[in-house]
């Protein structure tokens, strides 16, 4: 017995003496080596588009000239609004719809190059398919279990939220056979970038569709798998159900506005009392980017664009950072505005730098359900630390760019969205997500409340022993283990 003891004794001090992945989860998951490192870059993607799509079409210069066509449909049409010119904001518009019909070009190659490095891989367009119904159906059951979600509080069944859920479509790899859809290429423009290939997803309520842009495949291309949909699918899905409803759905409906808005309140009232400070104001974000961020990034693109050979790929990653940040066309400035005018009608005039982020937080949270649910001890994934990087790489690919941190500043945080390093730390204070990866504690580390749907919890310590989590693993994925 003596012998036993001793044997255990020595065997939980070995684990004290190891770090745990889990109190460092931006570093861990953000600096882990690719899992598949054969993957084409962006650049490389971006040169085979460029060169194919000019020897179809017999042009040369493909994307520069959508992008200048289309930053000048875009001025022309601003100028016309100005003059009230009707005649010449419509041309403005032809012009921009003919640029569109390009871009959609651009985007199904960047589409099909990427699904052909899946096929590689032995995965198939039903496969993202499948998955992705999962995932939903997944996130529609984990919501309609939460408390602040269920009738008697929000003033929604759970049915109906489930439903909700299920009815939004999500565009992944999709051609533009309808003439219709060119109309929606813009938004794939503006998320997308000229060459399809930002690492992005977004929601439309206009038409109650979710569309991920090649870029982020491209990035969740790099994880060799696709476990990593679930945080994006169910983040983009939580739009369809998020704090903004309440004013969307809502705007003349005082009490029924109110109802909605009361699901999210505990969630917000937490992460603004307990962590505010991680969180940049709008108006910093823009002032920031006005007074310093422009100036660096032009002063970044005239030297690019003078450089011996040029790099397309850097000129129009530093020229889109560079006119997002024209308050008349920058997609950027328009959803900050956007997202404070949303804040100031859903909370108060001067909402804090949190509420301005609550749409984004909001979805975030909901996001949580669904990877929580993922992680769960019914259907374990063989390497759940694995599966949790998964989630979040395209995030870290996005960190990278300098552009980024040039125009918001040091933390990249662009007063609409949290940060990386926030929304990898937040999910990894939900208990649930903390046990499935074996971190050593269900509290995260400094004591702070996990804030949830629900409001603040602040749960006890546990031993891992306790839960039948391997102690070797110390909330690292298998392949890092040691």
């Amino acid at each position: 017995m003596i012998l036993l003891w001793m044997s255990a004794a020595l065997a939980l001090s070995a684990q004290a003496d190891q770090p745990d992945y889990c109190d460092h989860p931006y570093e861990s998951v953000c600096n882990a080596p690719i899992k598949n490192g054969l993957v084409p870059t962006r650049a490389d993607l971006q040169k085979k588009i460029t060169s194919e799509l000019d020897a179809d079409l017999k042009q040369s210069n493909i994307l520069g000239r959508i992008e200048a066509n289309t930053s000048s449909a875009l001025e022309a049409r601003s100028a016309a609004r100005k003059k009230k010119d009707l005649a010449g904001e419509n041309k403005s518009v032809k012009d921009l719809h003919e640029s569109m019909k390009l871009y959609s070009l651009v985007l199904n190659r960047a589409q099909d190059l990427v699904m052909a490095e899946f096929k590689k891989l032995g995965i198939t367009e039903e496969d993202f398919n499948r998955r992705i119904a999962a995932a939903q159906k997944n996130l529609a059951d984990g919501v309609a279990d939460l408390k602040s979600f269920q009738g008697n509080n929000s003033g929604i069944e759970a049915s109906t939220i489930g439903n909700t859920l299920q009815s939004v479509e999500i565009v992944t790899v999709r051609k533009f056979k309808d003439p219709k859809e060119e109309g929606n290429s813009y938004s794939f423009y503006t998320a997308c970038g000229v060459d399809g290939l930002e690492a992005n997803a977004y929601y439309q309520d206009i038409d109650n569709k979710f569309r991920i842009c090649p870029g982020y495949l491209l990035g969740l291309l790099r994880t060799g798998s696709l476990d990593g949909l679930t945080f994006v699918v169910s983040h983009e899905l939580g739009h369809s159900i998020g704090v903004e409803r309440s004013v969307l759905n809502a705007p003349d409906d005082p009490a029924k506005k109110s109802v909605m808005l009361a699901r999210y309140q505990p969630f917000i009232k937490c992460v603004d009392e307990n962590y505010s400070r991680e969180f940049s104001s709008i108006s910093d974000v823009g002032n920031y980017a006005l007074q310093k961020g422009g100036p660096a990034l032009k002063a970044r693109l005239k030297e690019l664009q003078n450089a011996n050979p040029v790099d397309l790929n850097e000129v129009l990653q530093a020229k889109r950072a560079v006119e997002s940040l024209d308050l008349e066309r920058g997609e950027t400035f328009e959803d900050l505005y956007d997202a404070s005018n949303t804040a100031q009608r859903l909370f108060s005039s001067k909402p804090s730098p949190v509420q301005e982020h609550a749409q984004e937080l909001c979805a975030d949270a909901i996001g949580y359900v669904g990877l929580e649910r993922q992680l769960a001890p019914m259907h374990p994934p063989a390497d759940p630390w694995q599966t949790f990087m998964d989630q979040f790489h395209p995030l870290c690919e996005r960190d990278k760019s300098p552009y980024r941190k040039l125009k918001y500043g040091p933390t990249g945080d662009d007063g609409l969205h949290p940060t990386t390093k926030y929304r990898i730390e937040a999910a990894l204070r939900y208990p649930g997500i903390r046990k499935a990866l074996g971190c050593r504690s269900l509290e995260p580390v400094g004591g702070r409340p996990f804030c949830s749907l629900d409001g603040a919890e602040k749960p006890s310590p546990f031993s891992r022993s306790a839960v039948g989590v391997p102690a070797e693993t110390n909330g690292k994925p298998s392949s890092m283990a040691k």
